[in-house]
């Protein structure tokens, strides 16, 4: 029995190998025919069998060529696990790897090359992606759902190449494969691409494309006066044109029986796309629809012409071709109109086109020729790129940074401009399928308006404290409402936000929303702060007395005397030395030590205890070159540039931020005031809040690149401690006032405690000195007050005793 299984088993592998050969073979067939989805689909049943090599060779292109990226790589992985990979299926590799975003290991690839113009062209793409997606927050895409309100149309399962007239949108779309069509006996010409049914011409009217979220629905209809059951594609013309240019399946006359015969062994049915001549005509019920006349006298049907568009003067008809003459691959050619003969064409030169492929030309003014392309700077596949020159000039360069999202790592091509505006609409493969997409720019922040009213009557409650709060985010912006109870600022689109009133009792915050619609400009919030009943100290003899208040809360607080002076017993001999008992007792009081006071000033003097006005912030100052010699109590100049009115910190300063950074990581056991002033050419009231955002600011950058919070405290110095002195704001220049607007961080001493307390409405120095336990004439020595006033929302800084 043992010679039974050996034949079965020697049986087996003689017809595996046999149906491999068979596959491998009607796979070569079909692919020498251009259809690749069946020629693929053979190649791996015969990539199972002993041809698996040859198999995985031949659909490495096809893959390619169908953009199934992943399946290219499955392939090209198991050729170079066996025998490796030739210099054209390592560029294949980095090309799927491009077109699935996996751009470190596109730039392996590309750098096992020899540094031809493609390659080096690719490794350039890969090297700018950063800078090409740095615009991304400005600008939006959305999809164009097709809706098919026709009765008798088959469904859409892809869309291409639109094209637009005013409000109406022309495109050509595949429908999916009928095989009830192959059953009755009826011909299905398929696409050899998509497997799909060759595609049509449809049109649709453009709905609102300026405002944002969800998809744009585009009600189209086949247009069946064009249709044909081979590739149709669009009719390049302008409004009110009677005549036009279109782009579709060249069908030659039938071949007499002896031509057929003659056919060469191996010969191909090739069925390329034509330019042809379309007339306007209108029908006896008043009917449009366009006739498609001669093919245009310079086509040639050995090879490609496709896309057609027209010059805004309708004089210049530009397309894509594969013809000799041209630069490689596809190119795109020009043809002038002369007596109403489109000319011989001309190619539009290096500039232009590339060995690689240029394709879908479009213009919406003379001077600016967009086209799509894989030879120029992209983000992998096809990008949208543009082309400009002066009047009368040729081409002059190519700018290929369109940003992303518009530009992606698959296929983008046939951009259609809005009439107005930076928008337009274009085909992209982004998701695997062709489909329609709408961009246009996205301006990321929208004007908030705050308005607090009471709540019984809406009517203004003005000077209400407020805080702005982003959910999920550690921004919070102090503020108060002016006397109509209004405020404004410019937030961030898309995001939920709180506005919290922590001195309003009774209030309960609710979160809204921040629209992404591009068409709202901005955005009101009412703030309904309900009506309580005024609680506060009631006595007269207190020191925080509110006349206002209707019910007492206990909160009194009255006076203690701050300061008593020391005793010092001094034993004073007599002259005629006599007894101890006879010896005089003299009582004398210390003298103050004179000095600065202030622990943040260069020139601090622990000893003095009253301030002499000598105080500077210059001589310790330290720029971040020089911090690796900081000690405690040494102060590092940030040199931080803000924006007029603002406080957010510029991309430019992060290497400041980042070196500070550096050296608080390795100093963990220092602790840092974060110290930003101002001039005095404002309010105090705005330079409190003004250096308060800046000063956190700062301390937020420095969170956010790991610097533990417990270490860092921020303080909105305003326009105290300038460096140097003005007596009115036209007294100093502009540079003195520059000197002055500065942001510093203080490194603390071991064991310095610091607080900032921001003042409250009605709040004493005398209810701080009973809070804190220093004294009156400390915490206006650390704050240079004047006075012994102090501003609702000042901040004040408190050195712990």
């Amino acid at each position: 029995m043992e010679w039974v299984r050996e034949y079965i088993i020697w049986t087996c592998l003689f017809v595996l190998t046999g149906c491999s050969t068979h596959y491998y073979l009607e796979g070569s067939a079909l692919d020498s025919q251009g259809a690749y989805m069946e020629a693929a689909e053979l190649y791996e049943k015969a990539a199972k069998g002993k041809l698996n090599l040859e198999a995985y060779e031949a659909l490495v292109p096809i893959y390619t060529e169908l953009n199934a990226h992943e399946s290219a790589l499955r392939s090209l992985d198991s050729l170079d696990s066996n025998i490796g990979l030739t210099n054209e299926q390592l560029f294949m590799k980095a090309e799927a790897h491009m077109a699935l975003e996996q751009y470190d290991l596109a730039k392996e690839a590309l750098e096992e090359l020899d540094k031809s113009p493609e390659v080096i062209s690719r490794l350039n793409s890969i090297n700018t992606i950063s800078s090409r997606q740095a615009d991304s927050i400005y600008y939006t895409v959305r999809k164009i759902d097709i809706i098919n309100v026709s009765n008798s149309a088959p469904d859409i399962a892809s869309a291409a190449l639109p094209h637009r007239v005013d409000d109406i949108l022309y495109f050509v779309a595949e429908s999916p494969r009928v095989f009830k069509n192959q059953r009755q006996g009826k011909d299905t010409y398929i696409d050899d691409y998509t497997g799909n049914r060759l595609m049509d011409l449809w049109k649709g009217t453009v709905v609102d494309t300026s405002g944002f979220g969800g998809p744009i629905e585009l009600m189209s209809t086949p247009m069946l006066d064009v249709n044909t059951e081979f590739h149709d594609g669009i009719v390049a013309h302008h409004q009110g044109d009677t005549t036009g240019v279109l782009g579709k399946t060249y069908i030659k006359p039938d071949e007499s029986f002896m031509e057929t015969l003659s056919r060469p062994a191996g010969y191909s049915i090739f069925r390329p796309i034509q330019l042809f001549h379309t007339d306007l005509v209108i029908d006896s019920l008043g009917n449009k629809f366009w006739d498609t006349k001669d093919r245009l006298l310079f086509c040639d049907d050995d090879y490609m012409f496709a896309h057609p568009a027209l010059s805004p003067d309708g004089k210049t008809l530009y397309f894509t071709s594969d013809m000799p003459g041209g630069y490689g691959g596809m190119d795109i050619w020009q043809s002038e109109k002369k007596r109403g003969i489109w000319k011989s064409p001309t190619n539009l030169g290096s500039v232009i086109n590339t060995s690689s492929d240029e394709a879908f030309p479009t213009m919406r003014h003379n001077d600016t020729l967009y086209f799509s392309s894989n030879g120029h700077l992209g983000l992998g596949g096809l990008d949208i790129v543009y082309a400009i020159r002066s009047e009368g000039e040729d081409w002059q360069e190519v700018y290929d940074e369109f940003p992303s999202p518009i530009n992606s790592s698959r296929d983008d091509f046939g951009l259609q401009l809005d009439p107005k505006g930076d928008g337009g609409i274009f085909a992209s493969d982004r998701t695997g399928i062709d489909a329609l997409y709408h961009f246009a720019s996205y301006e990321p922040e929208i004007t908030l308006k705050i308005e607090t009213v009471h709540e019984a009557d809406f009517s203004p409650w003005g000077e209400v404290d407020a805080v702005l709060e982003m959910l999920d985010s550690k921004f919070a912006e102090e503020f108060e409402t002016d006397s109509s109870g209004k405020w404004t600022m410019v937030v961030e689109r898309g995001e939920t936000f709180m506005i919290q009133c922590p001195s309003s009792l009774g209030y309960s915050a609710r979160p809204f929303d921040t629209p992404e619609d591009q068409t709202i400009k901005e955005i009101t919030i009412v703030v309904p702060i309900p009506v309580v009943i005024p609680m506060g100290c009631m006595d007269a003899e207190a020191l925080n007395y509110d006349p206002n208040a209707i019910v007492d809360d206990g909160s009194c607080q009255y006076y203690v005397p701050e300061y008593e002076p020391e005793l010092v017993v001094e034993e004073v001999e007599s002259e005629d030395e006599s007894s101890e008992d006879e010896q005089e007792e003299i009582i004398t009081i210390p003298d103050d030590i004179i000095g600065c006071t202030i622990p943040h000033a260069c020139n601090y003097d622990p000893v003095a205890t009253k301030n002499d006005g000598s105080c500077e912030y210059e001589s310790c100052m330290t720029v971040t070159e020089d911090i690796e010699d900081l000690e405690e109590g040494d102060v590092v100049e940030l040199k931080i540039h803000w924006d007029l009115d603002k406080y957010f910190v510029r991309e430019s300063d992060k290497p400041e931020i980042e070196k500070f950074v550096t050296y608080l990581k390795s100093n963990p056991n220092l602790n840092v005031l974060l110290m930003s002033h101002c001039d005095i050419r404002a309010t105090h009231k705005y330079n409190d809040r003004l250096s308060q955002n800046r000063a956190n600011a700062i301390k937020r950058a420095l969170i956010e690149e790991g610097v533990q919070e417990n270490r860092l405290i921020s303080y909105g110095a305003s326009e105290m401690f300038p460096i140097i002195t003005c007596e009115t704001a036209a007294s100093c220049s502009e540079e003195e006032h520059q000197i002055n607007r500065r942001s510093v961080a203080n490194i603390l001493h071991t064991g310095e405690n610091v607080v900032i307390h921001r003042v409250k409405k009605g709040e004493t120095l005398y209810g701080l000195y009973n809070k804190y336990g220093v004294s009156y004439e400390q915490i206006k020595s650390w704050n240079a007050l004047v006075g012994n006033s102090m501003r609702p929302g000042q901040d004040i800084l408190i050195y712990l005793p």
